[in-house]
């Protein structure tokens, strides 16, 4: 699943990213906030809150890029294959080149909420179970995954988004790190606290660059603008 001869090396070059040496880890020339979220380790349930896209594909392409050091494929759930697509070339990353070499997988929110409601929660949970089962049976060591959540907000409930990231916890017990990602003015725009029940679905968030456990949210030290809607 992993590129592995040097003209395959020198093809993930060209996708954007750099192809790192084994065991090097890339994470120590980021940005706290990129660095934290590229640095996500198996188990962990993360909630990105981004202002927009272009900031947000900066989050996944470091995401992506420490998933190929430590031989994890990303699948990225979202929107259409163009959409995808536009999302990382804005940032200089070809998709499609990463997907040829196997760091990554593409599969269309479209396909989890033509049947309802609950079955388009369902069919995520399971989308997540199959893309690990078969990763892990071509060698790969995990699975990091990409959710355009917030991107369903116009065919499912606030009540069913939050149920389906509940229903995943806080950590997870398999060999996954899992990014959800939903647009910061959406969520504060609503009239619940859906902001604050989402951080607390999650085990890690960033929101405005700044990224952390969400258990040390509500504390000493906790940017204003944060905790107090946490605590709301």
């Amino acid at each position: 699943m992993y590129a592995r001869s040097s003209e395959e090396i020198r093809h993930v070059n060209r996708t954007g990213l750099v192809a790192c040496k084994s065991g090097t880890a890339l994470v120590d020339r980021l940005p706290h906030g990129l660095a934290y979220v590229a640095n996500l380790e198996h188990g962990d349930h993360a909630a990105l809150f981004y202002d927009n896209l272009v900031v947000a594909a900066e989050y996944f392409c470091a995401y992506v890029e420490e998933g190929i050091c430590r031989k994890e494929a990303t699948c990225f759930i979202g929107p259409s294959r163009e959409l995808y697509e536009n999302l990382f070339e804005q940032v200089g990353v070809k998709a499609a080149s990463l997907e040829n070499c196997g760091y990554m997988i593409h599969r269309p929110l479209q396909d989890f909420h033509l049947e309802g409601e609950q079955s388009g929660k369902s069919k995520l949970l399971r989308s997540i179970q199959d893309c690990l089962r078969t990763s892990l049976g071509t060698g790969s060591s995990g699975m990091r995954f990409i959710i355009l959540v917030g991107s369903l907000s116009g065919h499912l409930s606030s009540r069913v988004l939050l149920e389906f990231e509940q229903s995943i916890g806080t950590r997870s017990p398999y060999p996954v790190s899992i990014l959800c990602c939903y647009d910061a003015r959406k969520v504060l725009e609503a009239k619940s606290n859906l902001f604050a029940e989402l951080v607390r679905a999650h085990g890690h968030c960033v929101f405005q660059g700044i990224a952390m456990p969400t258990s040390t949210l509500v504390g000493i030290g906790v940017p204003p603008s944060i905790g107090l809607m946490v605590q709301t």
